[in-house]
């Protein structure tokens, strides 16, 4: 440990790490203002060197969609583009991390540290199970309320798997970035406000993780454009996702759930010959058959990491 990089709190529970010996109220507030500039840095320079690799390879210039929510016409560039520049805002989480809040990296993945791969490829089962119950549960729903959307047609193999290479290259390093930056440095950054040593109800409710683990869920929700009933069923998930993060001390159950979720639903859409991954509006049956099965997954997870022991105690949610 350098005496740049300061040292983790002992026995401070996850939404806490953020609170070392340099913590002062204005270094999250910095953090934020940094992250969401080198967030907007990183995206454009993403999708710059997009453009040139395209032309470099292909002589053409990669065509920009006139409307809707995609930026290329190419379906298969704008899935690129979506998945990679939200893959490339780890390395930006991690600077700030390392620059702003002067900790190690590994105090985003869990409190021993570093990330739990042992115990992250554990928790593919239970988001295994998630998904299984969660498609069973639509399906069940569509035959009770059927959808007047009737899906695509298969488009072959040879427009199948394209997009699947990406999906399978791209998505675990999208959906980890997505949660390091919300239920990593967003939920910390929130948690280390704890008003310490102040009395009253403010200072109570503060010194729990709920404050942080609901207002984490903000930005996350605000980052995609789902609206009506949608707003439910991704909020849903990222608060489920934070409770999970902090009972378990880490964030790799979060981190697991999010590429099955990821991976299982573009493959669907693929086969589908959807490439969009347009977000808005969800009916309330499909909302219904993601969050019943989402709290099952997050009550199994805890359940599951309290069995099988932990090196470190947990502080609960109180």
């Amino acid at each position: 440990m350098t005496s740049w990089l300061r040292p983790v709190p002992p026995g401070r529970p996850f939404q806490q790490l953020d609170r070392t010996d340099v913590h002062r109220w204005w270094r999250p507030v910095v953090g934020f203002v940094v992250l969401l500039i080198l967030s907007v840095a990183v995206t454009i320079a993403f999708v710059l060197w997009l453009l040139v690799t395209v032309w470099m390879a292909t002589g053409d210039w990669l065509v920009f969609a006139s409307s809707g929510d995609a930026l290329f016409v190419n379906e298969l560039a704008n899935l690129f583009a979506l998945l990679g520049s939200l893959a490339v805002l780890l390395p930006v989480v991690f600077l700030v991390t390392l620059v702003v809040n002067r900790r190690p990296i590994g105090s985003l993945a869990s409190v021993e540290g570093h990330l739990r791969w042992r115990w992250l490829l554990l928790c593919l089962l239970p988001a295994a199970a998630y998904m299984g119950f969660a498609l069973a549960a639509a399906y069940g729903f569509d035959a009770v309320w059927p959808s007047s959307d009737e899906g695509g047609a298969w488009p072959g193999w040879d427009s199948f798997w394209p997009p699947m290479l990406l999906i399978v290259l791209l998505v675990p390093f999208q959906a980890a970035a997505e949660e390091f930056v919300f239920r990593g440095w967003f939920l910390q950054a929130i948690g280390s406000f704890t008003l310490e040593g102040r009395g009253g109800i403010v200072a109570r409710v503060f010194g729990t993780a709920w404050p942080a683990i609901l207002l984490s869920a903000l930005p996350f929700i605000a980052g995609h454009a789902y609206t009506d009933w949608g707003i439910l069923d991704i909020g849903a998930f990222a608060v489920a996702a934070g409770w999970v993060t902090v009972q378990t001390g880490g964030l790799e159950a979060a981190i697991a759930l999010h590429v099955v979720n990821n991976m299982v639903s573009m493959a669907f859409s693929s086969a589908e010959g959807d490439l969009s991954l347009e977000q808005g509006s969800i009916p309330l049956p499909d909302v219904l058959s993601d969050v019943v099965p989402l709290v099952l997954w997050a009550l199994a997870v805890v359940w599951i990491y309290r069995h099988t022991g932990s090196r470190r105690p947990m502080k609960r949610l109180s």
